[in-house]
């Protein structure tokens, strides 16, 4: 992926999702790397975070609704979803 902060914003995920300050409509991924592993009991960050882009029914967050696109899993290659998993473990 060329620019992964790009990728973001072309999978339309600012649109629901702020790297900067608490979300009306999705969570904020702001400080995601250091909520992901504690989440789900016995996943560490990295497989919370393929399961929640993968499967976004399994984890929806309390006090939003599930709205996220279910295919992404489909749109995404491997490299594509590791970058930007990676990119967001970082905000």
């Amino acid at each position: 992926v060329e620019s992964v902060e790009g990728f973001y914003v072309e999978y339309g995920s600012t649109t629901c999702h702020s790297l900067v300050v608490s979300a009306v409509f999705c969570p904020s991924m702001q400080g995601l790397g250091a909520r992901a592993g504690g989440r789900v009991t016995g996943q560490d960050d990295l497989q919370y975070m393929i399961e929640a882009i993968v499967a976004p029914e399994a984890f929806v967050v309390a006090g939003f609704g599930n709205v996220m696109p279910q295919n992404f899993g489909e749109q995404m290659t491997s490299e594509e979803l590791g970058d930007i998993i990676a990119y967001l473990l970082e905000q």
